[in-house]
């Protein structure tokens, strides 16, 4: 079943929801990095939450003059509790663009001294 493409903006078609060939190879390795460390950003029910997010809050929420294609947990606690409702609840998410997305999860990681 063809769908438009996840990639923010984009009106191109994929097969089941997923990236159009334009930008498959730019998605598919970043998404398998994040398949391997956290098995929830697999579902289908994760895509259906970032899917409506990036469709409610189009821009970057931190600089406002980019695109979003990326959803962002604010707080990441649910990675401690394992609790679904707190890693999809929409206060806890925020749409960025690649570049603060980066800029966020490099400091974010630097506090916790993994690098």
């Amino acid at each position: 079943m063809m769908r438009y493409c996840r990639q923010s903006g984009c009106t191109g078609l994929a097969l089941s929801g997923h990236y159009c060939p334009a930008h498959e190879r730019n998605n598919s390795q970043t998404a398998k990095n994040a398949y391997r460390r956290e098995p929830w950003y697999g579902r289908s029910s994760w895509d259906r939450v970032r899917v409506c997010k990036l469709h409610a809050n189009p821009m970057c929420e931190r600089c406002l003059t980019e695109p979003a294609t990326q959803v962002h947990h604010r707080d990441d606690s649910w990675r401690m509790t394992r609790d679904w409702r707190s890693f999809i609840d929409q206060q806890n998410l925020e749409s960025l663009c690649a570049h603060c997305h980066s800029r966020e999860t490099m400091e974010r990681n630097q506090k916790r001294g993994v690098l």
